[in-house]
């Protein structure tokens, strides 16, 4: 029986999924790789092309009626050039066998990875060419949501761990789109080029959270496909989710907008706007033009943008603190004496603890650039609170007089105003 495998691969213009397939085969059976003319050997058990369709199909999955159409329209079928041309070769790096000589080489078979029986001190990693199919991200969407669900734990033999852990952040990034946990931009290109781009906004705990778990068990085989095989390396995981998110989220957005809703094409907004809409449209003008859109962009989105995943490099800005609003009610003794005011503390929080809080006295206190306290390490502790607070002030105007203090610890607020902010 083959296990099918693939794993999202960054690319510096678009990242796509590679999927391929292996299976149990005899000594005897297996392909010589003894061919000096190929620097990194052909995996052995690798499946070829008609073995692993025949594999999908097994399990209903048609991939040719997954894929695009071609420009024409017509259906992409097993036998067009278009089809042909998504089987390609790819370097992964897999665990491997060696003799007593260190020549004789043998792949691990990723299910015995997972027993007792491997001499893990026989094993070194080592190169290897598989073939299979290179996905883009539509077609990968589709590929994805076609295989069926489950935990990340294996509970299916025909899919290696890599594709269980995508198809969930597949479904992870279908919950961005639900929510609305987007926002468009643009993207400055290694060619020079400026197009627009759809980014995900990871500004909510719940997908902090997911961010932080799916981050730490991602498997290492997700990580193991090379680019370049002169400088292996692994992969580091946030990159390599945020990338698939990024990736995802932008194919599916501009697959669902119309592209022909603002037809004024003068102004660069709306070739902007209508780009949004369009397969990898760049914008063409002046520099001059580009950076007041760009401006405007960053103006538009400064309070979330610590949570804006950047497009080129897909890493997050994102600060582990935030500021945080405590409202808290006047006293018994203070509501006899007639005194009613509110007092609206200023806090710092950890994202991914609401509980864990650091009050804005303690901030003032410690004028550094990094704040170790409660095991935790805050950095830029007193600008991350300023900047908070100054966008707090945006939005409810009434702190305002708080922020001309030196060292702003809290504002007090009368029941009308408490009821206008909450």
């Amino acid at each position: 029986m083959s296990t099918l495998h693939g794993s999202w691969i960054l690319d510096h213009t678009q990242g796509y999924l590679f999927i391929w397939g292996e299976a149990w085969r005899t000594m005897d059976s297996l392909e010589s790789s003894d061919d000096d003319s190929v620097e990194i050997p052909f995996h052995p058990l690798r499946i070829n092309k008609k073995e692993l369709l025949s594999s999908l199909k097994s399990h209903n999955i048609a991939l040719d009626k997954l894929l695009e159409l071609d420009k024409s329209g017509q259906r992409i079928t097993a036998n067009s050039k278009i089809f042909k041309e998504k089987w390609q070769t790819q370097i992964i790096t897999v665990p491997t066998q060696t003799g007593a000589d260190e020549e004789e080489l043998l792949p691990v078979l990723s299910g015995k990875m997972l027993s007792d029986t491997i001499d893990t001190s026989t094993l070194s990693l080592y190169l290897w060419q598989v073939e299979g199919f290179r996905l883009n991200p539509l077609e990968a969407g589709k590929f994805l949501q076609a295989l069926p669900l489950g935990s990340l734990q294996q509970s299916d033999a025909f899919l290696g761990g890599e594709l269980r852990f995508w198809s969930q952040i597949y479904r992870w990034s279908l919950d961005l789109l639900a929510r609305g946990k987007f926002l468009p931009g643009l993207s400055h290109q290694e060619d020079g080029k400026v197009r627009s781009c759809w980014t995900p906004l990871l500004d909510s705990s719940v997908d902090q959270a997911r961010l932080a778990k799916f981050s730490q068990l991602m498997p290492l085989g997700c990580r193991a496909y090379q680019l370049d095989p002169d400088n292996p390396k692994l992969e580091e995981p946030q990159e390599l989710l945020l990338g698939f998110l990024t990736d995802i989220l932008d194919v599916q957005l501009r697959n669902c907008i119309d592209d022909n809703i603002l037809p004024d094409k003068e102004l660069l907004v709306h070739s902007w706007l209508q780009s949004l809409g369009q397969d990898y449209a760049s914008l063409e003008a002046e520099d001059t033009e580009v950076k007041r859109i760009e401006t405007a962009i960053n103006n538009w989105t400064l309070p979330v943008q610590d949570y804006l995943v950047n497009y080129a490099d897909h890493k997050l800005k994102q600060n582990e603190f935030r500021t945080c609003l405590v409202l808290t009610p006047p006293l018994p003794g203070e509501i006899n004496w007639g005194h009613f005011d509110w007092k609206l503390e200023y806090y710092l929080q950890a994202i991914d603890d609401a509980e864990f809080l650091i009050d804005a006295e303690t901030i003032w206190q410690n004028p550094i650039e990094y704040l170790d306290i409660q095991g935790r390490t805050i950095e830029r502790p007193q600008e991350t609170l300023l900047k908070g607070l100054g966008l707090a002030a945006r939005v409810y105007p009434t702190l305002e007089s708080s922020l001309q203090e030196s060292n702003p610890l809290q504002c007090k607020i009368n029941p009308i105003q408490v009821y206008e902010f909450i």
